[in-house]
């Protein structure tokens, strides 16, 4: 603090009031004293010096004051010169001398006679002044009041009236309503709002003031699937309470009647923890809500005032599909539908999508007991496959991605594994990755031929057997026509037909091999009914020499093939049909091997043997 402002507090002549006392001791502080002032209590805890203990006796605080400008005394510090000591204690007497008939002592403590850093020179006037600011706050606080009951007599003039109240002795009835919380605060009211109505009556006899607490709903229940208001003023607050009646997921979409306006609509669970907040301008938000439990919707104006709307979209509850189809509608964005489905058979399903709305979109997906997801697609892909196994059930959600529309999902059933009885078997493949599977026991060892057929050769299926051990003994395509495997008698093959493009009905024919024969005389016939058809013969020389074959068919364009092997399996001839004939030396009562293998076309053949 400077000189200057020491000396115009001296020269102005305030002095220390009479009747301040040290907190302590209870003695009269007088000009002069050496004070310590309680930083809390200010001048309620003022102490001499010496009787500071470092702790108020009042409320316990340590902390002291080091008099800003303007407090009730002047703390000097060693922060000044000693020079500027000198010059302040010669200006100090001055003063004092100039004012002898005034009734106050002045006093200055140099820095080298400070043994405690808040040993102050005290000049009170603050019990003068701290009357004055009272009195000042008292008076606003009185206009304060006296505002406020002139309005409420304005506001309620016509309760009167209408409570049957008795004007003649009662001049006066004002009510003033007090705010409750603020509902724009976390913790809001869950049930009702309370209203304190400040009363005042006043009769020619006397004034009553009484406090009256009213309590009222402050809410609308929600009960269909929309609701709306009118944002009139700044800062308003609209609560609404709404009890769905099934868990999912909800729609909230906002409307206005001003697109230039905005709104937050906010959604706080029972708990009172706030579970999505969001503006009009953002056009809406999906929120997951429980059956049966009550939930508080506030709507608060934000910029503009306009009528809102607000469209809840409704979840359907959990379907049981039963059957190979099932549809549903979805209305709004976000939503989601939940089905259940049973498997009724172990194998390859096919969910195939459709909609009437091909510019809208939506996912499917599926999931098993255990939450594993098995699918996840969408409806532009035109559907999805997935193996199932019979008996589970499996979680099915459809889910609204672009659009609206009406959605029908059409189901592919898996055939149960049939087994084959017979040269052919057949089946009809309806749906995309359609997979149809069967068991086959070979009656004998040799070459089948599996043959195939369609009723439409725009489409393609293709063909694979496995043996016992799962190693594949073939895979091809309906368009190759067929397929040649060696099997053998006794053994069971597992056959899978698969789709691959468009639908059909397919036939497969099957070429058994004859069975091994051995030739009687100088001549042999046989029938090729399918393509790599062998048939295999024996035949033992009847003497030592040149011996000569001749080929004959009953189909010219026909052609087939002439093998001959020894005992050791070496080749002693191989030829066509087309050559006429072959010549092989054998010898006596040795055995040979022939086979005819189909080349082209079915014929009858017939073979003659010239001996030497």
């Amino acid at each position: 603090m400077s000189h200057n402002y020491l000396l115009s507090l001296l020269k102005d002549g305030l002095s220390l009031q009479s009747g301040i006392k040290d907190c302590v001791t209870k003695e009269t502080l007088k000009a002069g004293d050496r004070i310590v002032v309680c930083k809390h209590c200010k001048l309620s805890g003022i102490y001499l010096e010496n009787n500071w203990s470092g702790t108020c006796v009042y409320c316990g605080g340590t902390e002291v004051m080091e008099f800003p400008n303007g407090m009730d005394a002047v703390f000097h510090s060693n922060r000044i010169t000693s020079t500027e000591y000198n010059d302040l204690k010669k200006e100090t007497k001055s003063i004092v001398s100039d004012n002898r008939n005034n009734d106050f002592k002045s006093s200055v403590v140099s820095p080298s006679q400070k043994s405690n850093p808040y040993r102050d020179v005290a000049y009170s006037h603050g019990r003068r002044r701290n009357m004055g600011c009272s009195i000042i706050i008292f008076l606003i606080v009185l206009l304060i009041i006296i505002i406020a009951l002139l309005l409420a007599v304005k506001s309620c003039s016509s309760v009167d009236d209408s409570n049957n109240i008795d004007t003649s002795d009662v001049k006066q009835n004002s009510s003033i309503l007090l705010p409750s919380t603020d509902p724009v605060s976390n913790q809001y009211n869950n049930t009702t709002r309370q209203t304190t109505i400040l009363q005042t009556t006043t009769s020619r006899h006397s004034t009553t003031t009484s406090v009256v607490t009213s309590t009222t709903p402050s809410y609308t229940v929600i009960d269909t699937n929309s609701f709306s208001g009118k944002i009139v003023k700044e800062k308003q607050v609209d609560e609404y309470k709404y009890t769905p009646k099934i868990s999912g997921v909800y729609r909230f979409d906002l409307e206005s009647s001003d697109v230039q306006s905005n709104y937050l609509c906010s959604v706080y669970a029972p708990d009172g923890s706030e579970l999505a907040s969001f503006y009009y301008s953002s056009g809406g938000k999906n929120v997951e809500l429980n059956a049966d439990s009550t939930y508080t919707i506030f709507i608060r104006q934000y910029s503009g005032t306009a009528t809102y709307t607000i469209q809840i979209g409704i979840p359907s509850n959990t379907r049981a599909i039963d059957g190979t189809t099932f549809s549903g509608s979805i209305t709004y964005k976000g939503q989601e539908d939940n089905y259940t489905y049973i498997a009724p058979k172990t194998g390859r399903y096919r969910f195939d999508f459709d909609t009437d709305n091909v510019q809208s979109n939506y996912t499917f997906s599926i999931v098993a007991a255990n939450n594993s997801e098995l699918a996840y697609t969408y409806y532009s892909n035109g559907g999805t496959t997935v193996d199932l196994a019979a008996g589970e059930s499996y979680s099915i959600k459809v889910m609204q991605r672009s659009g609206n529309a009406n959605y029908t999902i059409n189901i592919g059933i898996p055939n149960e594994i049939n087994k084959i009885d017979g040269t052919s078997f057949s089946g009809k493949i309806t749906y995309k990755d359609q997979e149809d599977n069967y068991t086959y026991i070979a009656p004998k060892t040799g070459r089948y031929r599996f043959d195939f057929g369609t009723d439409n050769v725009q489409s393609n299926y293709t063909f694979s057997i496995a043996a016992a051990d799962n190693s594949e003994l073939a895979y091809t395509y309906y368009t190759n026509g067929g397929t040649t495997v060696d099997l053998n008698a006794g053994e069971s093959y597992s056959i899978k037909v698969k789709q691959r493009t468009n639908t059909s009905n397919y036939t497969i024919k099957i070429g058994v091999p004859n069975d091994k024969r051995a030739i009687n005389g100088l001549s042999f016939s046989g029938d090729l009914t399918y393509k790599d058809q062998e048939d295999i013969y024996t035949f033992i020389a009847p003497s030592t020499g040149m011996y000569r074959f001749d080929f004959n068919s009953s189909n010219v364009q026909s052609n087939y093939i002439f093998r001959m092997y020894a005992s050791n399996n070496g080749e002693l001839a191989y030829t066509y049909y087309s050559n006429g004939h072959t010549n092989v030396e054998l010898t006596s009562g040795e055995q040979y091997t022939i086979i005819v293998q189909q080349r082209s076309d079915m014929s009858k053949y017939e073979i003659t043997i010239t001996a030497p």
